[in-house]
């Protein structure tokens, strides 16, 4: 089983103009877990794990779809979309999870 990484991030311009604002300390942490060993820390904390969901690892493929493509075709752009989807589903890029408490 693949690890599924529980990542919050900012972008490297965020964080240029955090650190000339003057935050330099880290507020960002990067965890990879398993789907198992991450359902287990949420039921740890005290969360259960409703439902994952996969982030898309071509979000900019997706954008230029449907702001340019559809345009042009809106067939073609929900056959491109579709199949960007599936690829989604099978390497995502990461997971947003929805917890509820317990």
């Amino acid at each position: 089983m693949s690890p599924l990484p529980n990542y919050s991030g900012i972008s490297k311009s965020i964080r240029r103009h955090l650190n000339r604002a003057g935050v330099q300390e880290q507020w960002i942490a990067d965890y990879w877990f398993t789907e198992e060993t991450f359902r287990a820390e949420m039921r740890d904390a005290g969360f259960r794990v409703a439902t994952m969901y996969p982030v898309h690892p071509a979000l900019p493929l997706q954008y230029y779809t449907w702001s340019y493509l559809w345009r042009l075709s809106p067939l073609a752009a929900q056959v491109v979309s579709r199949a960007l989807e599936v690829v989604t589903l099978r390497e995502p890029l990461e997971w947003m999870a929805l917890c509820v408490c317990e």
